[in-house]
């Protein structure tokens, strides 16, 4: 049988996912498989509605780059956390006050990948990870922490260190454009 649907190729790729996932939780996992490479299929777990598969996915991942002391690995992994938390799959099952918790555990995540970003000296990832925080507070109602996330990103934004890391310095970019209503709101709000 021929797939010709874009949505059917999509639905077979997010079934071939959770079948490999849910071998993998079953104790079939090969053991090969790197680190890297579960975080990758959990990201594409995390797009489908299995989203607490993925994060159990993602904090095991996360826990094993702590343990090897991969930095960089650990960082993806919180950012990675800051977005599942974020994301609409997610909220979609919670309940008030689950919502806002899950907003403000969204944003310790990306707190956590900005910190390690820039122990890293990865000032554009860095301040992805403040805007990404700064998004969070802000969908939990806590526009003084907003704020003061969405101005590190903008200062970082200016760092001279962004040309060495064009690719990620466009995407901040365009997150800085996306949230620039949040410049006006930070400016005006009392302090």
């Amino acid at each position: 049988m021929f797939v010709t649907s874009q949505s059917n190729r999509r639905a077979l790729y997010r079934h071939a996912l959770l079948l490999a996932f849910g071998g993998m939780l079953a104790g079939c996992q090969t053991p090969s498989m790197s680190t890297d490479q579960r975080m990758q299929l959990a990201l594409g777990v995390a797009q489908s509605e299995r989203v607490d598969v993925a994060e159990t996915s993602l904090l095991t991942t996360q826990a094993e780059y702590q343990r090897d002391h991969n930095r960089l690995g650990e960082a993806r992994a919180a950012f990675a956390l800051g977005e599942l938390y974020k994301s609409k799959r997610w909220q979609d099952q919670q309940q008030p006050p689950e919502t806002i918790n899950s907003y403000v555990r969204a944003a310790d995540f990306y707190q956590q990948a900005a910190t390690l970003y820039q122990q890293l000296e990865q000032p554009a990832l860095e301040a992805s990870a403040h805007v990404g925080a700064a998004n969070a507070f802000l969908l939990a109602d806590q526009l003084p922490k907003a704020c003061q996330n969405f101005e590190e990103a903008q200062r970082l934004a200016s760092d001279p260190r962004m040309a060495q890391d064009r690719k990620n310095a466009e995407v901040l970019e365009r997150s800085l454009q996306f949230f620039s209503d949040l410049t006006v709101v930070c400016a005006i709000r009392p302090r």
